[in-house]
């Protein structure tokens, strides 16, 4: 359940901002979370090319010229969120690896469960990051393309565990790294909460099916 902060912006103007959209490890100001936040809203639900600065200010109950504290413009706001949403997936993703048992297979099933609890936690970033990236400029996907690299380079080096161990089969493991890297990609855009499966089960159904891809 996401907590809800009731935020009184202006002077008449009450809004309720789900400041959890975004994970704590952000680290902000106040004043900029809540930006990004609504900023993140309206980029996942109408999409980043339909949202205007001066829609994202008229819901904080401000003036346009406000938005220029925080961001340069309503790409560099794109590419912050973009941005976060690639090292939050690449950090947890690491964490689970890390915190694993050193086998192969364990490393690989904690590693595709993060990466689908990662998209169910933080749906509205993954939807962003997944739909709007396009929008950026090269320079700014050069540098998310970075962090998804590492990410994949983690990928890569359990598979190669694996195989080498002999637990894996040898296969193409850039291949493989690009289908375990779709896997949950879309749950943002279908799964709700009567949906009758668990995030949970979810996890655990989609960890078996990429662990068949290399067995």
């Amino acid at each position: 359940m996401l907590v809800s902060d009731v935020l009184t912006l202006g002077s008449e103007m009450e809004s309720t901002i789900e400041l959890e959209l975004l994970p704590p490890t952000l680290g902000a100001s106040l004043a900029r979370r809540r930006l990004y936040t609504v900023a993140l809203r309206s980029f996942a639900d109408r999409g980043y090319d339909a949202v205007s600065i001066r829609d994202i200010t008229d819901e904080l109950g401000q003036q346009p010229g406000a938005f220029y504290t925080h961001a340069k413009s309503k790409q560099d706001l794109l590419f912050e969120l973009v941005r976060i949403a690639a090292i939050e997936h690449r950090d947890r993703v690491r964490v689970a690896v890390l915190e694993a048992p050193s086998d192969p297979i364990d490393q690989l099933l904690a590693l595709v469960r993060e990466h689908v609890f990662v998209h169910f936690d933080y749906a509205e970033l993954a939807r962003v990051f997944a739909r709007e990236t396009r929008a950026l400029n090269a320079a700014q996907q050069s540098a998310v393309a970075a962090i998804t690299a590492e990410t994949r380079m983690l990928l890569l080096a359990v598979i190669e565990r694996g195989e080498t161990s002999r637990v894996f089969v040898h296969t193409d493991a850039l291949l493989v790294a690009s289908v375990l890297g779709d896997i949950g990609v879309r749950l943002p855009e279908w799964w709700t909460p009567d949906f009758p499966r668990s995030r949970e089960q979810i996890a655990e159904t989609y960890a078996g099916f990429a662990l068949k891809l290399l067995q």
